[in-house]
């Protein structure tokens, strides 16, 4: 705010969580896809427990299948934290799914977005499909 930098891309929801207002624009996410995994929550419990059939009632499956879709797609591409990649998906009408999935060469100088649709009763394949037409742009 003090004209040390023109432009920053920063998370929204950290902004969020300190209370900053500053003027933004959300980048959109057809060209812009955030780290796979942003917003979810995961909680683990023994198979047979109590607590485990009362999180399993409350599970969202469109959430759930949304994370196992992103969770393969870092998995087939064997990224981790220091890759510049993302990917997310979404729902779209019926059974369908969308991925987008972006990356970045490790030098800036090139990015690549590609878009893959799927049924959302097979996320895994949706996120191994995205990852593998992503790797030819790598």
């Amino acid at each position: 705010m003090e004209g040390e930098v023109d432009y920053l891309i920063l998370a929204e929801a950290g902004l969020l969580r300190l209370g900053i207002e500053v003027p933004r624009l959300r980048l959109p996410l057809d060209y812009f896809p955030p780290e796979p995994g942003q917003g979810l929550i995961a909680v683990v419990a023994p198979e047979d427990s109590p607590i485990a059939k009362r999180l399993s009632e409350a599970s969202d499956p469109l959430a759930m299948a949304m994370a196992m879709a992103e969770r393969e797609f870092v998995r087939t591409l064997r990224a981790g934290c220091g890759v510049p990649v993302g990917g997310v998906s979404e729902a779209l009408k019926g059974d369908l799914m969308k991925f987008i999935a972006g990356a970045a060469s490790p030098e800036g100088a090139s990015m690549a977005v590609i878009r893959v649709r799927g049924n959302r009763s097979r996320p895994e394949d949706l996120g191994r499909r995205a990852a593998e037409e992503l790797k030819r742009f790598l």
